[in-house]
């Protein structure tokens, strides 16, 4: 499974928030073993090799692929999964961000690596009661343990 080729493209221009709640507007019913896809999002490149998070749920259960693309036919990308996160869902009083454009903040520095279970509020920043790193060097999530994290709250345009 975790070299499974993926064959539909990664979509990047969709929300980076979602609710940890339930499984807001899939992009593809059912795409795999009964998960959604809601979304995805780039995280950068190392060694000229382009990493991405893809994002499924099931209602039970949010599924994060840390993938790296593996090729390119006619401009859509193939990817191949390194590592598998799963979050059990849970309370609406929190959101999960990730990605390049999320603006989650590890001691004040911009990392797109993060992926974060954030304490929705009415503030600027929110801050993430539990945090993993989509390791681009070893192909691994790795839980997170030290460390301020805040990430930026797309209801105000941060």
């Amino acid at each position: 499974m975790l070299n499974r080729l993926l064959k539909f493209p990664l979509l990047l221009a969709l929300p980076t928030a979602v609710s940890a709640q339930i499984c807001t507007n899939p992009i593809y019913e059912g795409s795999s073993n009964g998960y959604s896809n809601v979304g995805g999002a780039t995280i950068g490149q190392i060694d000229g090799k382009m990493y991405a998070i893809d994002h499924l749920c099931n209602g039970k259960f949010h599924k994060f692929l840390l993938q790296v693309e593996i090729s390119r036919l006619n401009g859509i990308p193939k990817w191949k999964t390194l590592d598998v996160l799963f979050i059990p869902v849970g309370s609406d009083n929190f959101e999960i961000v990730f990605g390049e454009s999320s603006y989650c903040k590890l001691n004040g520095e911009l990392d797109p690596e993060l992926v974060c279970l954030a304490v929705v509020t009415q503030e600027d920043f929110w801050t993430s009661t539990k945090t993993w790193r989509a390791n681009r060097s070893k192909g691994k999530f790795q839980a997170l343990r030290k460390g301020k994290v805040t990430c930026g709250n797309p209801g105000y345009g941060v």
